[in-house]
């Protein structure tokens, strides 16, 4: 695990009564907390496929499975770990300055990602070997 909360885990609470189930997360009792300034989902992704494959600068990101379920890769250029997401499980905060990647996703999955910015090509890292050379030399990280 990380030494920082740069990544954590957002717990999901779910209450299911006869209408169905319900998930949820309070927002203020997150942190470290950011303005939400834009979301996307992801759907439809083909078998053996991945998405993300990149790094931010500054941007920090909340990522939940909706429904199904994929694997979120994560790595500070020193450090990795992977997380099985899935619907009504947890949600993982990134800090900025992580190299990220969703693998292995299920059939009829919808990642949402809620994000601290708005887009800015120039937040993005989508080179690996840039991401190492940034992730060292230039990025202010706390790891």
């Amino acid at each position: 695990m990380y030494p920082q909360m740069d990544i954590c885990k957002i717990e999901v609470k779910s209450i299911q009564d006869y209408r169905g189930q319900i998930s949820f997360t309070e927002f203020e009792e997150l942190n470290p907390i950011f303005p939400i300034k834009r979301f996307y989902y992801i759907t439809q992704v083909p078998e053996l496929m991945s998405r993300g494959n990149h790094g931010h600068r500054k941007l920090k990101q909340l990522i939940f499975a909706l429904s199904g379920s994929f694997t979120l890769r994560i790595n500070d250029g020193e450090n990795s770990e992977e997380h099985l997401l899935s619907a009504n499980n947890f949600g993982m905060f990134l800090g900025p300055g992580l190299w990220r990647e969703l693998t292995n996703f299920g059939l009829n999955t919808v990642c949402l990602v809620l994000v601290s910015e708005k887009f800015d090509p120039e937040d993005y890292i989508s080179d690996y070997q840039d991401f190492l050379h940034w992730s060292k030399n230039e990025s202010n990280s706390i790891f």
